[in-house]
């Protein structure tokens, strides 16, 4: 089954050369525990940047439009994930739709998608 992890495309350029928790992030979305966050569920990968963008707001100089343009989901096969380091994401209530790893994950060939085919499929109002 696959995993989704959410990230600001400025992310990307380490997360391809180290891998995603290979190195310290410049900035934290939220005050929380240390290691790469994963969903079950692209959307509520998806979620997690969204309200982190929501809480920034008018701080961090983008737009909504701007902030959606710049987010991408990265899709992970979690064949590459050693099931050791991984626990249950504790911020969550619900069991087995999130976990923190507490390794690196190779990225490399995975698919790295934009908000625009996230959001293909699903009907705008």
């Amino acid at each position: 089954m696959p995993h989704y992890h959410a990230t600001w495309e400025d992310n990307l350029p380490s997360i391809i050369r180290h891998g995603l928790g290979g190195a310290a992030p410049g900035s934290r979305n939220f005050d929380c525990e240390g290691g790469v966050y994963l969903a079950t569920d692209p959307s509520l990968a998806v979620s997690f940047l969204i309200e982190a963008a929501v809480r920034q707001g008018a701080s961090s100089g983008m737009t909504p439009a701007d902030a959606m343009a710049s987010m991408r989901l990265i899709v992970i096969d979690d064949t590459r994930l050693d099931w050791r380091l991984a626990s249950p994401d504790p911020n969550i209530e619900r069991e087995g739709i999130a976990i923190i790893y507490h390794g690196v994950v190779d990225v490399t060939g995975m698919p790295v998608l934009e908000m625009d085919e996230v959001l293909a499929g699903v009907p705008r109002l």
